[in-house]
């Protein structure tokens, strides 16, 4: 019996390590289900995609001949395409589903995320000029199947997916006469074909999900977790299945990446594998605790944390099962809670309840104990994915995005781009006045009023020393002109308080905008130094095309 079950294990490992992210599967899982109103959701969904599919195809955006094409061939009459005028309320309305199906607790799989997110710039761009999209629109078609089939999660078991004839009758019929498609369907695939597509390419044509070493090492734990819980409870009544729902909480935690779902993961598959009512997930910060993803505990107390039951879950660092009347929870109720430890110490507790007549018995316990090191790992890997996007895209000092974020969002440009180059006047004397670390906190003083004054007209970056950018996403000289002023205006009238005395610091602005980012940001850069050479505090729009004077003669003028 032991022997076979590391056998299971093993297997399980293999399994994910040859297949990739989304195909994580054992011998005897079934795929997801989802409830009627998740399934009536999910179904609105897909006809979200399907018409924003079927728009793309009517602009040009799809090649001829291809899947996505012939798809929305055969929904014609069905589904109508909308003015490209329209068709940013169309892809907001597919955030705001996601938004509310994340505050919900369910998290979709990577081609559900890349569907329903808006386009990327540059192919929003293709799209108005009737050019060829350069995503992989094949993930519009995984999307349209996870969310007619499974609810918007990917399946569990690896297959190519339905031919596009399923796909085009079950939204039809959802259409027209709001009939769900098969949740889990199995029939043999009618002429056509199936749609030959791996699942788990997201939207730009990379691999999507965790490192095949993260993906291997939480299976492989959820593989060994499963065994060690059934040989060590041989007169379980079903130990195989909680074994099962480990090896299935392995596969959810390898499609996740951000911190918030592995928190949002963690609490719905507590609650799955211990069979609770209710569950909340509690963040330990440096502060005390905040409250994250909650199922069914909307009334759980923040202000009487400290003498709850999540707590002394922290101070003990194992599981507590109690019936009691918890202060956080304000009632009576069976309680087990576990604390999550990720890169060596208590980064959240869940906290599991229900009726006080069904109190957690040991065998529960057990498997929500053995969920923890998976939860861990998974959180440990989002922290670090967050720590090096951090790193690598955000200024230390000042909290806004640096120059490798805006070189690279000037690379994917397309169309014109409106640039204020912006530089901190006189700033040398602050350093040299008070000191290096009081001119630290007035570049972060500037760099909060700049990122308040531009709001969500564009985006602020740290291009070096005391100076900045900004890119806005839209608009012309005018937009430029009413940008740049209101944050002239705002840094000057932010006095800044440095070791007893008061900064009145201004700027200098130079803006440019073009088609071609490099020139645009040479021209601007030159404007900013006139605006300097002129007397300070003052915007300076650059006339065209300046080649002359260079940024060395305008620095020594």
């Amino acid at each position: 019996m032991v022997s076979r079950r590391i056998v299971t294990a093993i297997a399980a490992v293999t399994i994910v390590a040859g297949g990739g992210p989304e195909i994580v599967a054992a011998a005897g899982l079934d795929g997801i289900v989802a409830s009627d109103d998740e399934a009536r959701s999910a179904h609105e969904a897909a006809v979200l995609v399907a018409r924003e599919m079927v728009t793309i195809r009517e602009a040009g955006g799809f090649a001829a001949g291809s899947p996505m094409s012939a798809l929305t061939d055969s929904l014609d009459g069905t589904i109508a395409a909308v003015d490209l005028a329209d068709f940013d309320r169309l892809e907001h309305d597919g955030h705001d589903y996601l938004e509310t199906m994340f505050d919900d607790g369910i998290s979709f799989s990577r081609p559900v995320y890349e569907a329903l997110e808006p386009l990327p710039r540059g192919d929003r761009s293709r799209l108005d000029q009737g050019r060829q999209l350069s995503i992989d629109g094949d993930g519009y078609l995984h999307a349209i199947d996870h969310l007619l089939h499974h609810g918007g999660r990917a399946p569990i078991r690896p297959r190519p997916g339905p031919p596009i004839e399923v796909t085009a009758a079950a939204l039809t019929a959802f259409v027209e006469r709001g009939e769900l498609a098969p949740q889990s369907p199995g029939a043999p695939d009618p002429p056509g074909g199936p749609i030959d597509v791996p699942y788990g390419r997201d939207r730009h044509g990379d691999s999507a999900g965790f490192p095949t070493w993260a993906i291997v090492a939480i299976a492989a734990a959820a593989g060994i977790a499963g065994w060690a819980i059934a040989s060590r409870r041989r007169s379980s009544p079903s130990p195989d299945h909680r074994a099962s729902d480990l090896l299935d909480a392995g596969r959810s935690f390898a499609e996740v990446h951000t911190v918030h779902e592995v928190e949002a993961i963690a609490a719905e598959r507590a609650m799955t594998i211990t069979g609770a009512e209710a569950a909340v997930y509690v963040r330990v910060t440096d502060d005390g605790f905040e409250r994250g993803r909650s199922i069914g505990l909307e009334h759980f107390d923040m202000s009487s944390v400290g003498s709850s039951v999540v707590a002394r879950t922290v101070a003990t660092g194992r599981e507590i099962g109690v019936v009691a009347n918890d202060p956080a929870i304000g009632e009576r109720r069976s309680v087990l809670a576990a604390p999550i430890v990720a890169a060596g110490h208590a980064a959240g507790v869940i906290v599991l309840t229900r009726r006080p007549g069904r109190p957690f018995d040991q065998d529960e316990i057990d498997t929500f104990a053995a969920l923890r090191p998976l939860v861990g790992a998974a959180l440990a890997g989002a922290m670090s994915r967050e720590l090096i996007h951090t790193e690598a895209y955000v200024d230390s000092l000042t909290g806004l995005a640096n120059r490798r974020a805006l070189d690279e969002r000037l690379e994917s440009a397309t169309g014109n781009v409106l640039v204020l180059m912006v530089d901190v006047d006189r700033f040398k004397l602050v350093n040299d006045v008070h000191g290096h670390q009081a001119g630290d906190l007035a570049l972060r003083s500037v760099a909060r009023t700049i990122e308040e004054a531009v709001g969500q007209r564009g985006t602020a970056y740290r291009y070096g020393g005391e100076e900045f950018a900004i890119v806005l996403d839209s608009g012309d000289s005018a937009a430029l002109g009413c940008a740049s002023e209101r944050v002239r205006a705002a840094v000057e009238a932010t006095p800044i308080e440095v070791d007893g005395a008061v900064l009145n610091l201004t700027v200098s602005i130079g803006t440019a905008w073009g088609d071609d980012p490099t020139d645009t940001i040479a021209r601007a850069d030159i404007a900013l130094y006139e605006a300097k050479r002129s007397g300070r505090n003052r915007v300076v729009a650059a006339p065209g095309r300046l080649l002359e004077p260079t940024r060395d003669e305008l620095a020594t003028s």
